[in-house]
Order: C-alpha cells, then sequence, then structure tokens
C-alpha cells in the first residue's frame, strides 16, 4: 500500500476524488505528513460538502459530507442546525441514512447509530458497511446476540473494508473466539 501511496502525486494525495480514501491508507502506512496535508484538505472538502448539501439538498453532496465524517472519523465540525436541515430537507432515502447512521456513531450516541443502521439496513440490506456501524454500535449497547449477527454479516461480505479487522477482532470477543488472519 505505501509503494502505491508514494506513486501518487500531491495533488492526487488531497484531491477531492481520492482524498477520503487517501487519508486512512497514509495514515495506516504511517505517512504522517502527508496525511496531515491530507486531513487538512479533508477539512476544507467537509466544510464546502456541509455548504452544498445545504444549498442543494438532493443527496449527493450529503453522502459526500457523510463519507468525509467517516474518513476524519469525527463529526465535531457538524453544525447541529445542519442535520436538523437535513432531516425535513434532504430527498435522497440512502444518503440521508448514512449521513444519519455516521453522525450518530462519530458521536457515540449508540441508540441513534443503532435506529439508523436498522432503518438502512431493512432498506438496502446488501449495503454491507452499515453491518459494521450496526454490530459495534450493538455491541456498545450490550447487545451481545444482535451484535454477532451484525458483525457475521460483515465479516462474510467486506473482507477488503477498512473495518474488517476491526470487526473480525470485535466479532472474535464477543463470540469468545480467537482471530485468524483472513
Amino acid at each position: 500500500m505505501k509503494d502505491a501511496l508514494n506513486n501518487l502525486t500531491a495533488d492526487q494525495l488531497v484531491s477531492p476524488e481520492l482524498v477520503q480514501e487517501t487519508l486512512p491508507a497514509l495514515e495506516a502506512v504511517g505517512l504522517n505528513d502527508e496525511a496531515t496535508l491530507a486531513r487538512d484538505s479533508l477539512d476544507k472538502l467537509l466544510y464546502q460538502d456541509v455548504l452544498q448539501a445545504w444549498y442543494n439538498p438532493v443527496g449527493r453532496d450529503i453522502q459526500g459530507a457523510a463519507n468525509d465524517m467517516e474518513a476524519l472519523g469525527t463529526s465535531k465540525d457538524i453544525p447541529e442546525a445542519f442535520s436538523t436541515f437535513a432531516d425535513t430537507h434532504v430527498t435522497r432515502q440512502r444518503q440521508l441514512l448514512s449521513y444519519k447512521l455516521m453522525k450518530a456513531y462519530l458521536d457515540k450516541d449508540w441508540n441513534a447509530a443503532v435506529a439508523a443502521g436498522a432503518s438502512f439496513k431493512q432498506q438496502y440490506p446488501t449495503y454491507y458497511t452499515v453491518y459494521w456501524f450496526l454490530g459495534r454500535s450493538l455491541a456498545e449497547l450490550g447487545k451481545k446476540d444482535d451484535a454477532i449477527k451484525a458483525l457475521t454479516i460483515y465479516c462474510q461480505y467486506s473482507k477488503d473494508e477498512l473495518w474488517y479487522p476491526d470487526a473480525k477482532a470485535l466479532l472474535a470477543k464477543l463470540s469468545g473466539t480467537t482471530t485468524t488472519s483472513n
């Protein structure tokens, strides 16, 4: 992964199209200076995506804000007024649920994350990424059996995702088993 990142230009590392993927990758391989630059770029992109979604609440831009929050690992820069606005004005349900789930998850509002995750899962059952956020939130609430079900589905279908190692470890912990590399 480090070789692939080193082959990208500085513009590519912080481009709006790639920065949501390059930031976690840069942090994972310890390219801290580059990660700081990418984080700064992503902070600016989050601001732009929130403003764009506020002025055009169709849904595509709110998905961008959700993706930005996920890559940054925080929702601290999202105004509460924006979340309230999104609930009543965003027209694309999948993007709105994705935003609500990511915001609740990052705020560690596990009950709200479970509610958004359950709604998302019910409407889009093959969008497997949601099962990580749902399973983790259920585990945080002590709902072990439900968490195991969600994490099992996630681990079965999402082996190439960033959260897979964390999900596998949490599933092993909840199940009382040991993890194996896979």
